[in-house]
């Protein structure tokens, strides 16, 4: 009666997410699901689950009788009238607990048919190359690698992996983790390293997908551009709106492909980009929607917030947009001054899946906990940022280019007053203040909160797993080799890329928690993973990621704070 028991009761808890096979985008937008209620699963999970829940319900039951029969039997003190009762009862639970197995055997044989896995998570796990996310690969494994997104040299991508509602105007951006050649990205020509093709056309062999990489790109001409450190790179539609991705009548999906190998993609030194694991290189697929994008994007927050006072001096400036913005419109969109007009010098990263924008600046002032250099804003002084627009054409919102202003992925230039329109600078430039004090933040920041948990189990296997910090969060430190999805022992890497947040500890207030999010295609089933969290990851402070650091700050009035020591003087160096 024991394992009965335990039969129905894991039938009745074990999750039917853990065998799903195709996720709930495929069957559902997202959108639409959130609308009317559903959730975005399959509609064949949400099935198995509402049979898994009866079965455990009907087990529940079965073993009650059995459990009530043995009482009748226990408690009948010989009398014939009430064993042939407990008998009868006994006798009707166990063939209905019979009846039940078999039931589930037979239903779970017919969705594991429906899904293409066992269910119930007792079967093998998958390979990355028959989920959904690889649609785009069948045919073509030899270049299509599992996991070489975020495991490899690509550190992420707009759009990202199987995105749908993609204007048909966008641009097409890659960052690397290191610098790339740009003379090594060729496309088409005799020798192409990359293509951005219908996926309708990427059929056949390795080497029938070799010769795709000759024909001309759908949409019009495309114009390749770095960004100064030769980490990113922008595929624009020179023609467009004319001649853009996609048709006015139909979804049309796109692959884009990324060559490796001797012959493929190289590095600033000449060496092959894509090595080892990832030799033959990388690709994705996204989905082009009917329409063009004509909305300007706006700026959704800052940190530090207009009008903020005591800011301590090692802040960055954070400015996060309700968008992605074009990383080749950064390098001239932002600009901090003090109250006098003069320039702050700094360097700007872009982060958070290319949302959010960050400013440092190049004046040394302290270290962290990590013994690393930190810099700092003038003390004690009123600091202005402005965001700036781009200028524009003929037909706004598009922005011109090259950009002298922040733009969208479409190209729309900045509606600094979020009015809807682009009016271009400096009417839509976004500006904003705050004052400094002469102190240093140097507490590191730790983690108060992961989901999934520390050795939980059972998990979906299209979860966006966080981990929250207990200050706000640099998000152009958080990456995919400070913040890493790593398989157990024996396991394939999976594509994962890395977004940003920030959250609050109270309800209804101020964000003051920064949060990492791992997006990942579909986990393989029955495989342990591990989150790792490095102390490369920083907060808005310049503070590392340091669990063994001690809380370090300064209250005194002198200008500069050296690991808890005030200081009239810089650490370690003359003011």
């Amino acid at each position: 009666m024991l394992f009965v028991s335990a039969v129905f009761a894991y039938m009745a808890v074990a999750p039917a997410a853990h065998a799903q096979g195709i996720t709930g985008e495929e069957i559902l937008d997202p959108g639409v699901g959130e609308v009317i209620g559903t959730g975005t699963e399959d509609i064949r999970v949400v099935i198995a689950r509402l049979i898994r829940a009866a079965f455990g319900f009907l087990g529940i039951i079965a073993v009650l009788l059995v459990l009530y029969a043995g009482f009748l039997w226990m408690t009948a003190a010989g009398e014939a009238d009430k064993i042939e009762r407990a008998k009868k009862t006994l006798t009707a639970a166990i063939i209905g607990l019979v009846i039940m197995l078999s039931a589930y055997g037979i239903t779970s044989f017919i969705i594991s048919r429906l899904l293409g896995e066992g269910f119930g998570g007792g079967g093998a796990g998958t390979s990355e190359s028959s989920a959904p996310s690889d649609r785009a690969c069948i045919g073509l494994s030899a270049t299509c690698p599992a996991g070489a997104l975020g495991n490899g040299i690509v550190e992420g991508h707009y759009p990202t992996r199987n995105a749908t509602g993609i204007p048909r105007n966008t641009r097409v951006i890659v960052t690397f983790k290191e610098a790339i050649d740009p003379a090594s990205i060729v496309l088409g020509g005799a020798n192409p390293t990359a293509a951005i093709l219908r996926s309708s056309q990427v059929v056949g062999t390795s080497n029938q997908f070799a010769e795709k990489f000759a024909q001309s790109l759908a949409g019009g001409d495309i114009e390749i551009v770095p960004t100064p450190d030769n980490r990113t790179f922008a595929f624009i539609q020179t023609n467009c709106p004319t001649e853009c991705f996609g048709s006015p009548s139909e979804n049309v999906f796109y692959t884009v492909a990324l060559r490796g190998g001797t012959d493929g993609i190289k590095k600033a030194g000449g060496s092959p980009a894509f090595t080892g694991t990832f030799n033959s290189g990388y690709l994705w697929e996204f989905q082009v929607s009917t329409v063009l994008d004509l909305t300007p994007p706006v700026v959704s927050y800052t940190v530090p917030d207009d009008g903020d006072q005591a800011v301590p001096r090692n802040a960055m400036v954070q400015v996060t947009f309700n968008e992605a913005v074009d990383p080749v419109s950064v390098a001239a969109g932002l600009s901090v001054t003090r109250a006098d007009g003069s320039v702050i010098q700094g360097v700007q990263a872009i982060g958070n899946a290319y949302r959010s924008v960050e400013f440092r600046t190049n004046d040394l002032c302290g270290t962290n906990s990590c013994g690393e250099q930190v810099y700092c804003l003038p003390g004690n002084a009123q600091i202005s940022v402005r965001v700036k627009a781009d200028g524009l054409t003929a037909t706004p919102p598009t922005g011109i280019f090259p950009p002298n202003g922040i733009t969208d992925m479409a190209g729309n230039s900045l509606d600094g007053d979020g009015d809807g329109m682009a009016d271009g600078p400096p009417d839509d430039d976004y500006a904003y203040a705050f004052r400094t004090s002469n102190q240093i933040d140097l507490v590191p920041p730790k983690v108060v909160a992961q989901d999934p948990a520390t050795l939980q189990g059972e998990i979906p296997r299209d979860l966006r797993m966080t981990a929250t910090f207990s200050k706000l969060m640099s998000f152009s430190s958080m990456t995919t080799s400070t913040v890493r999805l790593i398989p157990g022992s024996g396991g394939a890497p999976t594509n994962y890329w890395i977004e940003g947040g920030a959250v609050s500890s109270v309800a209804g207030g101020d964000p003051d928690q920064g949060q990492a999010v791992i997006n990942h295609d579909l986990l393989s089933m029955n495989q342990p993973y591990a989150i790792q969290l490095t102390s490369g990851l920083r907060d808005t402070r310049q503070n590392c990621f340091y669990p063994g650091a001690g809380q370090t700050v300064c209250t005194g009035s002198e200008p500069f704070c050296c690991n808890g020591v005030p200081s009239l003087t810089a650490c370690g160096f003359t003011q």
